[in-house]
């Protein structure tokens, strides 16, 4: 009896499996191959900008060509959680001062945001 009910189960599960469309799969894998950018991108960040380290002048180039290169190539919008104002404002199309836990400034211009005073007190130490 256990050996019928393990066969029926095995059956079901057999004759329950999806249909693969392999003319889709190969046209995924001819696009991964033909049209990659990979390999250029890494060629930037490994060998246009080269090792860096959290925080230096060599990783705030990289992230900031890596950014535009999301927005301006693949029309994606990036969320940063950035502390260092100066170095996001640049690169940002908008920005928010979150301060527990609410917006306490909303700014959509470089202008906008670098003139307001509680950013420039508190982020700016002006």
């Amino acid at each position: 009896m256990h050996r019928l009910l393990v066969g029926a189960v095995a059956a079901t599960l057999v004759c329950a499996q999806e249909k693969v469309d392999l003319a889709t799969i190969q046209r995924i894998k001819r696009e991964a191959f033909q049209n990659s950018k990979v390999m250029d991108h890494l060629f930037w960040l490994t060998d246009v900008y080269g090792p860096r380290l959290t925080g230096s002048p060599g990783f705030t180039v990289a992230a900031d060509w890596a950014i535009k290169q999301l927005k301006e190539h693949y029309q994606l919008t990036v969320l940063m959680a950035e502390q260092n104002f100066t170095q996001a404002i640049r690169i940002a199309d908008r920005g928010y001062v979150i301060v527990h836990g609410k917006i306490a400034f909303e700014g959509r211009s470089t202008d906008e945001l670098n003139n307001n005073d509680l950013i420039r007190q508190f982020y700016l130490g002006m």
